[in-house]
């Protein structure tokens, strides 16, 4: 399939996309700059500070419009944002195939093939690297981290404003 990948962030996010590339064309996938030409979109992205989890979510909601208006069948989140809020990113862009964190790219073509196949993949469990974590309702719901601060600013679908309310779980990091 034609494949484009968008990659945001930083320079590590620019290697785990090489990566990502790598595993895709030797799964005998094309790549395609033009979004328009891609059947498969990918968002490789960054959400460390809230200057890159802003650019993620826009990034994210433009990119979605191909899936309405261009050849795209299957769009994929991976990264930062999609480790650290898959829950929430879960619930509300339901148009979003797939959600990957930051340690399982190498599993992103039997994912695709998978998707291809049956038109149906697990969007996010097993894809975080939590495996001794209990699962429920194929999210992860007792991960060491305290997800009631994250759950306290529910999003709302297609709403950026909100989106970009997520609580900073980096703050005093910086």
């Amino acid at each position: 399939m034609k494949i484009g990948v968008i990659s945001l962030g930083c320079d590590k996010n620019r290697i785990d996309t090489e990566n990502m590339l790598a595993y895709l064309q030797e799964d005998g996938h094309y790549l395609v700059q033009d979004p328009n030409e891609a059947e498969i979109l990918v968002v490789n992205t960054c959400a460390f500070i809230e200057s890159a989890k802003k650019e993620a979510i826009d990034t994210i909601f433009e990119y979605l419009e191909y899936k309405k208006t261009g050849k795209c069948k299957y769009f994929i989140v991976t990264g930062c944002l999609s480790q650290r809020y898959m829950e929430e990113l879960y619930d509300e862009l339901v148009e979003v195939d797939l959600f990957i964190g930051t340690t399982n790219y190498h599993k992103l073509p039997e994912l695709i093939r998978q998707l291809i196949k049956t038109n149906n993949v697990d969007r996010a469990a097993d894809y975080l690297p939590y495996p001794s974590h209990v699962l429920k309702n194929t999210l992860f719901s007792s991960l060491e981290i305290d997800f009631e601060r994250l759950t306290a600013a529910k999003l709302l679908t297609a709403s950026r404003s909100q989106l970009l309310d997520l609580p900073d779980v980096t703050e005093g990091l910086e």
